[in-house]
């Protein structure tokens, strides 16, 4: 959430808000059901639970989430080359 605050482009903002609402749903609903907070849905625990696709998935939101992060410091990079 803190990159997603940090990017300056709207649509890049957005792609990182909504990836990190994702993982954040995820794991309300995992805990949620376990502690009987909500009703179980049988949505894996990103990282924790077994299956190969939950893993994979989580990854590649982390992984688009990291390059954000990367053209965001590229660009403050390129703005503090020009002052």
């Amino acid at each position: 959430m803190m990159i997603a605050g940090n990017m300056q482009a709207v649509f890049y903002k957005l792609i990182a808000f909504g990836l990190g609402m994702i993982y954040a749903i995820q794991v309300f609903l995992t805990v949620g059901g376990v502690t009987k907070f909500i009703p179980s849905t049988g949505v894996t625990l990103p990282l924790v639970s077994y299956g190969g696709s939950s893993v994979l998935s989580t990854f590649i939101i982390f992984g688009i989430i990291q390059g954000l992060y990367i053209l965001k410091r590229n660009e403050e990079e390129e703005d503090q080359y020009e002052s």
